[in-house]
């Protein structure tokens, strides 16, 4: 009898692991799990779950080779290392700050226009064929200064004899032979002149050779090429008896990519009999600072935005009925993210 029992108790230990009734479903590697953001997940489910498990095994990853993802909302890709294979991968219209993609080493296309994205991560010597992303043109291709005593940037004159220095440069190899001169001075009338090497400028010995100009009023000179391409503005003016101001620098009209910094100062000038500060505020989503306690007159100040779109600052002064504002008009755009390898 205890021979019996002893040959019992060895056929149940040679039984394979799992194989009792009570075992339930066998355990495997879920990929799933892997993937942080609800919307990638359930994308990933609905198209790579092909026994329909309610899971994604290591097998079904292996037969990945595209995820095609565009504007649903996926703020993460955290977890794509597990597919392996995958070649080809669209995430554009989404809000990611980066992807990691080091594990992805047969990847050959990836689209990630209209993103957030500030880094794409990829492991050392990995490269892909075709990068889909925003670009930003930086430096402009015509930029316009004015220099008045030796300072560049946009300036007041108190003395009509004055004379001022404007200077249009190209960057890049595109260089026209011309660039046509306009300004909104009454009875200024546009006109071309050559471009020498890369720049071509615009000298006056007195301010008012450029025309009849009132007090208290901003001017604004461009300079256009023959394809079109139209340089910042440049502003001056005459100082008056009202309040007057104005940014000196930049330009009135602003692309910037997303939280980089805009450096601006702000010229002033209080009037006859006046006095006191101009106090600033900024519209758009995503400002990083407000600026309650007025203006620094001559000294820079920044402020940057972490999300798209078009946003305002304005500088106004209002005392004893006295109003007199300026506005900078700023466009947040996306910049190409930086690649970095692991």
């Amino acid at each position: 009898m205890k021979k019996l029992v002893f040959l019992l108790i060895a056929v149940v230990m040679l039984l394979p692991a799992g194989c009792s009734k009570h075992s339930g479903k066998s355990k495997k590697a879920d990929i799933s799990k892997q993937l942080v953001d609800p919307a990638f997940r359930a994308y990933c489910l609905a198209r790579f779950d092909i026994d329909d498990d309610g899971r994604i095994s290591s097998a079904e990853a292996k037969e990945v080779t595209e995820i095609i993802v565009p504007n649903l909302g996926i703020s993460t890709l955290k977890g794509i290392e597990a597919f392996k294979n995958l070649e080809r991968l669209d995430c554009s219209g989404n809000r990611m700050k980066c992807v990691d993609l080091s594990k992805n080493l047969k990847l050959t296309y990836l689209n990630c226009l209209e993103t957030w994205m500030d880094v794409i991560y990829l492991a050392d010597g990995q490269t892909i064929d075709e990068i889909q992303r925003d670009e930003f043109l930086y430096p402009a291709p015509l930029t316009l200064t004015m220099t008045y005593r030796g300072d560049e940037y946009y300036t007041w004159v108190s003395e009509m004899s004055k004379p001022l220095h404007f200077e249009a440069t190209f960057t890049g190899d595109n260089v026209p032979d011309s660039v046509t001169w306009v300004c909104n001075v009454r009875s200024f009338v546009p006109f071309k002149t050559a471009v020498q090497g890369s720049k071509a400028t615009l000298d006056y010995d007195r301010i008012y050779d450029l025309g009849d100009m009132d007090s208290e009023t901003l001017y604004r000179m461009y300079a256009v090429a023959p394809d079109g391409t139209r340089s910042n503005y440049v502003r001056f003016g005459m100082l008056g008896k009202h309040p007057l101001i104005y940014f000196e620098k930049p330009d009135q009209h602003l692309e910037s990519l997303r939280d980089q910094r805009i450096l601006f100062s702000v010229f002033f000038y209080p009037g006859e009999g006046e006095s006191g500060t101009p106090s600033i505020k900024t519209y758009g989503e995503g400002c990083n600072r407000s600026f309650n306690s007025g203006v620094k007159i001559g000294e820079d100040e920044s402020v940057h935005w972490d999300r798209l779109g078009e946003k305002r600052i304005v500088v106004y002064f209002e005392k004893n009925g006295v109003h007199a504002q300026d506005t900078l008009y700023v466009n947040i755009v996306q910049g190409l993210p930086k690649i970095e390898y692991r």
